[in-house]
């Protein structure tokens, strides 16, 4: 008969080999003969730990330290099983125990830091990887731990650095490659967190989270049929994740689909009624489908759940237009003393107290807020690319290349292209064409650009966009329109004619006549100033440029110059379009705005405002009212601020001229 050694030597290496049951099976057979057996206790607690009963192990193990208090190991685990059962305070109490006893220990520190982690005691936790490192720096576990707290820490290059070392110690460790990802997302480098990611699926094809994420990117590098099967799997791995549901809605929503992102919103919040972001996600797309009253109870709903959620407060200032709520003021303010508040709250807030004070008509205070709210966006924009761009555009699109080229992609009319600056009425003007039974908008594409950048890899050139457009023929130009139609045409019907209003499609207005030489182009214009100020008040983060006002002032020079070689260059008519004479005279100009894209008058186009259409801009609020004339010379309220823009403008035309 085997001795009790014997039988613990044979239990210890089934469990080794993962035989989990048969080694459980024995270690109770030894507690039946010697329940004090402190080592058989010890792993049958370590057991209940591996397969997920946390408070099963901190009974097993509690005994064991009992009868074998100075066994550094018994701590480590029984410190680990805490951490398992959420009882954080308990695991970092006993892992202090296990490194008193061992302070050689690497797994000891180790399991101190992730306790402390979990504390939000960051520093002491790094103290404790860093050691655990010094102990045995094969440690794969302390490098992927370290790399995450100092991710938390806001640290993403020594981050990086600890998360690459976990992988390269053990390339098929899932979740170092996904907190890599996250890193590397921060880092604003997203082909390689795409690669992250891709690497943890690979290592675990049912990765929710990173399926997530990756489907994160892929909606935001517009690739919306690409992120939603990624939703879809995240979903067949853990149906009750209401983060997938949220994003998927969220990509929904990207392409245009509101009601379906409604649904999936509402979905979210079946599973997690607690969730202030689907909340909020599912206001704002009651508000972009014009149901303002739904918008702002699901607004309020949101700053119940969370009330700093910087968004809601904007999105609910925008739609209670009428209101002056000072018990609102008051809260802003109150959110803005305090530190608790990140980065992109305090911008989001900043914003919305500079709306609150504009519709106060305390300009001052107004564009102080909107000053503070731009200088804490974190982005770049360099001018003199900017201007080297512009000149490439009107040295490619001479008016001797139009002259000889032959190149004619499509010879459909549907294709309305509305440019200009942003804030210049883009939405408006289509708004009030889309009400228009043979017009379908389609928002704000971005298929026109992704198609100028993919022309160099086409063609296989090492030119760059534009300069590559001189190596299109025929079959190609044809394939590329081709593939605009498809997209912008994706959830339209048969109406006669389909609208783009990418403002900066403006750049693109060379590439655009090669490809429809038939297309309608529509350019808004509106003073400069308003224009400008406008991008300022309205947090762009798209906009890089319009966080500064010498910035903005510059990208309008740009603007304003490539517009006028347009006009002596291009071989498609342009018609503009003023704000300001819109405002004035709504019907003369809509007319002729109808006229223009080869219809008939439609007395629906004066009434846009009714119109059951979804809109996902800025001016979600403004498209749904009647014309108002007081967004004209705004920019007279802020004339002792504008400093920059005062300075180009005043030597600048409009860019009408």
């Amino acid at each position: 008969m085997a001795t009790i050694s014997e039988a613990l030597a044979v239990a210890v290496r089934q469990h080794q080999a993962g035989q989990l049951h048969a080694a459980e099976t024995i270690y109770r057979q030894i507690l039946g003969v010697a329940p004090n057996h402190s080592d058989a206790l010890h792993l049958l607690g370590v057991i209940a730990h591996q397969v997920g009963r946390p408070e099963d192990a901190i009974a097993q193990i509690k005994r064991a330290v009992a009868i074998k208090g100075d066994d550094p190991t018994y701590h480590s685990n029984l410190g680990a099983a805490y951490h398992a059962a959420g009882r954080y305070e308990e695991a970092a109490a006993t892992c202090r125990q296990a490194v008193a006893l061992q302070p050689d220990s690497p797994e000891a520190h180790n399991n101190l830091g992730a306790a402390l982690k979990e504390l939000d005691e960051l520093d002491e936790a790094i103290v404790c990887y860093r050691r655990a490192i010094e102990l045995n720096g094969a440690y794969v576990d302390a490098h992927k731990n370290l790399g995450s707290a100092l991710w938390r820490k806001g640290n993403l290059v020594d981050a990086e650095m600890e998360l690459r070392e976990a992988v390269r110690l053990n390339p098929r460790l899932a979740e170092a490659h996904y907190l890599l990802g996250g890193v590397l997302k921060e880092l604003k480098r997203p082909a390689e967190a795409v690669a992250a990611y891709e690497m943890a699926i690979v290592c675990r094809p049912d990765y929710a989270e990173a399926l997530n994420n990756l489907g994160n990117l892929f909606r935001d590098g517009g690739q919306i049929d690409e992120a939603i099967a990624l939703y879809d799997r995240a979903l067949a791995a853990n149906s009750a994740y209401a983060e997938a549901v949220n994003n998927k809605a969220s990509a929904h929503a990207a392409a245009g689909r509101f009601d379906e992102a409604l649904a999936g919103y509402q979905q979210a919040l079946a599973l997690k009624p607690e969730y202030a972001e689907a909340q909020y996600n599912q206001a704002l797309s009651f508000a972009q489908l014009g149901q303002f009253e739904a918008a702002s109870q699901s607004c309020q709903q949101t700053l119940r759940l969370d009330p700093n959620h910087a968004r809601a407060y904007r999105l609910l200032l925008d739609m209670e237009r009428e209101a002056d709520p000072a018990e609102m003021l008051e809260k802003l303010e109150s959110l803005l003393e305090g530190d608790e508040l990140s980065r992109e709250d305090r911008e989001n807030l900043y914003f919305a107290l500079g709306n609150l004070f504009d519709r106060r008509h305390e300009y001052e205070r107004a564009f102080d807020a909107y000053a503070r709210g731009n200088q804490l966006v974190e982005t770049s924009f360099d001018a003199e690319k900017h201007a080297a761009h512009i000149q490439q555009i009107v040295t490619t699109f001479s008016a001797e290349f139009f002259a000889s080229s032959t190149l004619r992609g499509s010879e459909s009319e549907r294709p309305v292209f509305i440019v200009g600056m942003p804030r210049s009425g883009t939405t408006l003007v289509e708004q009030i064409l889309c009400s228009h039974p043979q017009i379908f908008g389609a928002g704000e594409l971005d298929t026109i650009h992704r198609l100028s950048e993919s022309i160099a890899s086409r063609l296989k050139s090492s030119l760059p966009y534009p300069s590559s457009v001189a190596g299109l023929e025929t079959s190609h130009a044809a394939q590329l329109a081709t593939e605009y139609l498809a997209q912008a045409g994706s959830r339209a019907g048969d109406e006669a004619r389909i609208t783009d209003k990418m403002p900066s499609n403006f750049l693109h207005l060379g590439l655009i006549a090669l490809l429809f030489p038939r297309a309608r182009i529509i350019h808004c214009r509106r003073d400069p100033r308003d224009s400008c100020l406008s991008c300022y008040f309205q947090h762009f983060n798209h906009l890089p440029f319009s966080f500064d006002l010498t910035n903005l002032a510059h990208y309008y020079r740009g603007y304003a110059e490539v517009m006028k070689h347009w006009r002596s260059v291009l071989p498609l008519p342009i018609f503009e379009v003023d704000y300001e004479q819109l405002v004035e005279n709504q019907e003369s100009v809509s007319r002729a705005l109808v006229e223009h894209c080869g219809l008939d008058w439609d007395q629906q186009c004066l009434e846009f405002f009714k119109a059951e259409r979804a809109v996902r801009t800025a001016s979600l609020w403004q498209v749904r009212q009647p014309i108002y004339a007081s967004s004209k010379a705004r920019w007279r309220h802020y004339e002792p601020f504008l400093g920059p823009l005062s300075e180009l403008f005043d030597l600048l035309p409009p860019a009408g001229d």
